[in-house]
């Protein structure tokens, strides 16, 4: 009897710490998806940034001649965006090409009705990249001028917003001019939109 009792414990002491062993290998593949490697937890990151993480806005830097800052930034917590300035709120030729609407603040009209197209060369120049990093913004300044904006059409003030569509926005990746033939049309896009600023003459 006692050696059957015997036989029985180491049994169940075997018993036990094989599911020890294997409570301990499962808790491991339970507590996997937590401890990704960083590789995978910034391609997660990454594909959850868009467009929509780069708030535009605007605000009034002189009155005379009248100048805005328009500013672009990455909102996004761990990852930097990247684009080509061409038709956003960063192109020099914001202005001619009618991303930047200016207005009569007491009437409404638009002012800057005549807007052109520019024949683009590719790829863009190294410059023409900008990668924006996560808090981080850009801006550049802009004047209000004829014959682009007709200021004596003005009662005063103006009423200015940004408006527009973006191309490709690359989400954690570098991206310059030798990467642009692959990248191209591959990136995220989406509408922008600013405030409407009232910029006093």
């Amino acid at each position: 009897m006692s050696s059957i009792l015997t036989l029985r414990s180491i049994a169940c002491s075997a018993l036990i710490i094989f599911l020890i062993y294997n409570f301990t290998t499962l808790s491991s593949y339970i507590c996997l998806p937590s401890g990704l490697p960083s590789s995978s937890l910034h391609t997660t990151a990454a594909t959850m940034a868009s467009p929509s993480h780069l708030q535009i806005s605007l605000a009034q830097k002189s009155k005379s001649p009248p100048t805005i800052t328009i500013r672009v930034k990455n909102t996004h917590p761990d990852t930097p965006l990247t684009f080509v300035t061409w038709n956003t709120p960063l192109d020099p030729s914001a202005l001619p090409l009618g991303v930047i609407s200016v207005a009569d603040a007491a009437s409404g009209e638009r002012l800057n009705k005549d807007t052109i197209k520019i024949g683009r060369k590719t790829p863009p120049a190294p410059d023409q990249f900008v990668t924006i990093a996560p808090g981080e913004a850009r801006e550049q300044d802009l004047e209000l001028k004829g014959p682009l904006v007709p200021l004596d059409k003005a009662s005063g003030k103006l009423k200015v917003s940004c408006k527009g569509a973006w191309g490709d926005v690359w989400a954690g990746e570098s991206v310059g001019p030798s990467e642009w033939q692959e990248k191209s049309g591959k990136g995220l896009n989406g509408e922008y939109e600013s405030e409407a600023l009232e910029v006093e003459l």
